[in-house]
């Protein structure tokens, strides 16, 4: 069923793209500790859910910590920092689903930037509101194949309610071209999403 935020709203391109924040300047070594203390505080106001928390877990033995988003209302991925930035309000007043879906999202992001470093040269001097389409269907695409390498029950139908319509065909049809929606071995559904990119 659609996440709900002030009634129904899907996920748009804009509301979960991982938008490059090139703006933000270098760190120094208090900002650093500043940082892993926001990340330990922010991890631990998200959900006791073990689907939440598989994605989190993700995110961390990846490398990725997560900061307070600059943006309302907007979740960022920040491939040079490494950092998912956090709507924080959210974690309180959103759905489980909307989590889980946008944890997915923005990890696939991650994953596209280190796949694709075409999209990582694409968007760097871009805002993040004028992330390409293509970009955004590529993360919900490896955000898809994450949930099934987790093993976490998100259907594909279920996913595609989530995503605005803009989008949405175009993210069913690369997903069922990639058949990652029907398997089940996440080593089999990593490599069919990576080679069907790399073709295309």
């Amino acid at each position: 069923m659609p996440i709900t935020k002030r009634g129904p709203e899907p996920i748009t391109s804009t509301r979960c793209s991982g938008p490059m924040l090139w703006e933000l300047s270098g760190l120094t070594k208090s900002s650093r500790i500043h940082q892993i203390d926001e990340h330990t505080r922010l991890v631990g106001l998200f959900p006791d859910n073990i689907y939440v928390q598989r994605l989190v877990d993700r995110a961390e033995t990846l490398g990725i910590s997560f900061a307070t988003s600059p943006v309302k209302e907007q979740w960022l991925y920040h491939p040079e920092h490494e950092r998912i930035y956090v709507w924080e309000p959210d974690l309180a007043l959103q759905s489980l689903s909307y989590l889980v879906v946008i944890l997915a999202h923005e990890l696939g992001h991650a994953r596209d930037f280190e796949e694709n470093p075409a999209h990582l040269r694409l968007t760097r001097n871009l805002l993040w509101s004028e992330v390409p389409h293509s970009v955004e269907i590529a993360a919900f695409v490896n955000g898809f194949a994450i949930l099934k390498e987790l093993w976490i029950p998100v259907s594909l139908d279920q996913y595609i309610l989530m995503i605005s319509p803009e989008i949405a065909v175009d993210v069913r049809r690369q997903i069922e071209g990639f058949r990652v929606c029907c398997l089940l071995s996440p080593r089999r559904a990593s490599t069919t999403v990576q080679r069907a990119q790399a073709a295309s």
